[in-house]
């Protein structure tokens, strides 16, 4: 398998696909300029979620990047979308995987410079992109965490009820719209630590949190505490008034992708 994607594709956007764990990860690369290395990001989507998210709010902050200058990529999980692979065997361990191999397959491309590369993560992928910042440290230099899932333990806890444990033990899996969400899952999470991981990272941080979300937004504000006791990297917290989980509207989207923008202009 080619992992490039050269100059010649006169496209703005190409379907990519590249391998983890001989999985095939699907993804949609964002080419801002076919003129010289330029930034870059990846994006993490959330639980359940797909490369596209709700509201089709991936694909339309990745095309306000392109247009501004920064390469994007954004991916299925392996289980999740068009990627290879069952939903039930997901665990946070192992998208944490398939992102990293997703930030290295974009390191490889001829477009971007590699000292200018950042991820932007929502929900459970913004709890994702944090471990993952805190592991590669150097390899990201801007960080962007939309509803982030800052205690993925306590924040999924409403999923185990008595019925739905029994279930777990006896198939192995809990239905979730569809979705079989398996043991191994529920066995990992309460290990995930992504504050305590974040600490390590000494890049610059963008926490972007709604007043309404189901996350309390006291868990962003912890982080973002946590985060202006390091030595070095820069951070900031912006809550936006009123907003769902998801930035459900179309005055919530514009904030975040505004302030999201903004930010990586800064900062990468």
């Amino acid at each position: 398998m080619n992992s490039r994607i050269y100059n010649w594709f006169n496209m703005k956007e190409q379907f990519v696909t590249f391998y983890n764990k001989n999985q095939r990860i699907a993804g949609m690369l964002h080419i801002a300029n076919f003129q010289g290395k330029g930034p870059a990001v990846i994006m993490c989507h959330g639980f359940t979620g797909q490369r596209m998210e709700v509201h089709f709010l991936f694909v339309k902050m990745a095309r306000r990047l392109a247009e501004n200058g920064i390469n994007v990529l954004r991916f299925d999980f392996r289980g999740s979308g068009e990627s290879e692979g069952k939903f039930e065997d997901m665990t946070v361990e192992e998208e944490i995987s398939d992102a990293e191999t997703a930030l290295r397959f974009l390191l490889q491309q001829e477009l971007v410079d590699y000292n200018r590369v950042g991820v932007i993560g929502l929900s459970l992928g913004g709890c994702v992109s944090a471990c993952l910042a805190g592991r590669v440290k150097n390899l990201i230099k801007s960080l962007v965490l939309w509803s982030a899932a800052y205690k993925p333990g306590e924040n999924l806890s409403s999923l185990l009820t008595p019925e739905t444990k029994e279930t777990l033990d006896r198939l192995g899996y809990i239905n979730m719209g569809g979705n079989k969400v398996g043991k191994k899952f529920f066995e990992i999470l309460p290990s995930i630590d992504p504050i305590k991981e974040l600490s390590a990272y000494p890049g610059a941080v963008l926490l972007v949190h709604g007043e309404a979300d189901f996350i309390p937004y006291s868990q962003a504000q912890e982080c973002y505490e946590k985060l202006r006791q390091r030595q070095f990297g820069k951070a900031k917290l912006h809550i936006v008034k009123g907003a769902d989980h998801a930035f459900s509207s179309p005055e919530w989207e514009e904030e975040v992708m505004m302030t999201t923008l903004n930010w990586l202009k800064e900062t990468l």
